[in-house]
């Protein structure tokens, strides 16, 4: 009968096609994300603005969209207030502050050139062995963590070196430092040199000015001073650097993250052309993460955030604990790093303040890992109640849970 036929055949394709991968339990129960007071390295809590625009709706990316190209347009703009540049080479990379570091790199260097890279903590590290997989040549100059850059010692090593790139961390993060950069990009340009910058730990929180310091690419990511969510890292790109990437000799080792194709789907280039599907969530959360700091007011952001750093770090040296970075002038407000006294558990702290208080604070990566904390202020999170929280937290662990 035909109805018994079609029984036996369902059934022959039922145990041919039959699951080998049961569905996973865990995913059958609801989500759980801890509700904690983010004062780690980052990345930062996202204020209730920023969280509410993740509630919108996707959009593709497409130039009929008027909507998200507006919104797209709304980030270049406010870039640009961030970075204090009018380069219109000004847009966002879909990824974390890697995929920038990677592109502000692959883009500006090509093959044989050779690229001058400051080390002093992870980032010169990272961005080193970047250039090395591009068959860049690769050379350092390094310093201990804690430690900054002269212009006298960078101008030597441009002169022995000659590279085409030069690479600095504005703020180094595993290392708690700011580099000062005033005058860096004017003595590049004297030896023909290109001044790439991390500013992961700084844009939107501290003074940074992309085009009176002559800086060619700064990058960043959304997820720490600008308060944004990861997944999405602004990048500008200046005139000169624009011209070697238009004078290149061989193509971008990275279709995805190609500065001109970037350039043209963020509609930084004429004509619009699509590259890739843009992450919008993200992006709605950059824009209004901006837009805070747009109506707060950037010297008052960065006024905010130096205010809170001094008050936190006053009130560590009040507990008797030692800041890692001695000189203030070169102290990362975004990120202090407070030495661990001697026969102090460093892990037993950080367990504590997390259990207790709901707190996050974090050790150290690489050579500094268990001799200092990292405390995160930046954003949203950098508030004189924060500070307030950190100290106490700090306090009553040190008392209770340290030894």
């Amino acid at each position: 009968k035909p109805h018994l036929r079609c029984t036996i055949v369902l059934r022959a394709i039922s145990e041919k096609m039959a699951l080998s991968v049961p569905r996973p339990d865990s995913l059958l129960r609801p989500l759980v994300v801890p509700s904690l007071t983010m004062l780690g390295p980052g990345p930062v809590a996202c204020a209730p603005r920023v969280l509410a625009a993740f509630r919108h709706q996707m959009l593709p990316t497409f130039a009929c969209n008027d909507s998200l190209v507006t919104i797209m347009a709304d980030i270049r703009q406010g870039l640009q207030y961030v970075l204090q540049t009018t380069s219109p080479y000004t847009f966002a990379v879909s990824g974390a502050a890697h995929a920038a570091m990677e592109c502000a790199l692959v883009n500006t260097l090509e093959p044989g050139d050779v690229a001058l890279i400051t080390v002093h903590g992870l980032w010169g590290e990272r961005a080193s062995e970047i250039a090395d997989r591009h068959d860049v040549v690769v050379k350092q100059l390094r310093k201990d963590l804690g430690q900054v850059f002269t212009l006298a010692e960078l101008k030597q090593a441009l002169e022995e070196h000659k590279p085409a790139v030069l690479f600095m961390t504005h703020g180094e993060s595993t290392g708690g430092t700011l580099q000062p950069l005033e005058g860096v990009g004017e003595l590049c340009h004297k030896y023909n040199c290109l001044l790439v910058v991390d500013t992961v730990a700084t844009v939107g929180a501290v003074p940074f000015f992309m085009d009176k310091w002559e800086v060619d690419v700064p990058f960043t990511g959304a997820h720490k001073a600008i308060g944004g969510p990861v997944g999405v890292s602004p990048i500008s790109f200046s005139s000169r650097a624009w011209k070697k990437i238009e004078t290149r000799t061989s193509k971008v080792r990275s279709f995805y993250l190609d500065a001109k194709l970037l350039a043209q789907c963020w509609s930084a280039l004429e004509p619009f052309k699509y590259h890739h599907t843009c992450l919008p969530t993200s992006t709605y959360g950059l824009r209004e993460a901006l837009a805070m700091i747009v109506e707060e007011g950037l010297e008052k952001v960065w006024e905010r955030h130096r205010t809170n750093s001094d008050e936190l770090w006053s009130g560590l040296e009040k507990c008797g604990l030692n800041m890692y970075v001695v000189n203030k002038d070169h102290r990362l407000p975004t990120i202090s790093l407070i030495c661990v006294p001697t026969g102090v558990n460093w892990r037993a702290v950080v367990d504590y303040i997390r259990e207790k208080h709901e707190l996050q604070i974090e050790g150290a990566m690489g050579p500094l890992g268990g001799k200092v904390w990292r405390i995160g202020m930046m954003a949203y999170n950098s508030s004189s109640y924060n500070v307030e929280l950190a100290l106490g937290a700090m306090k009553d662990a040190l008392s209770n849970a340290g030894r």
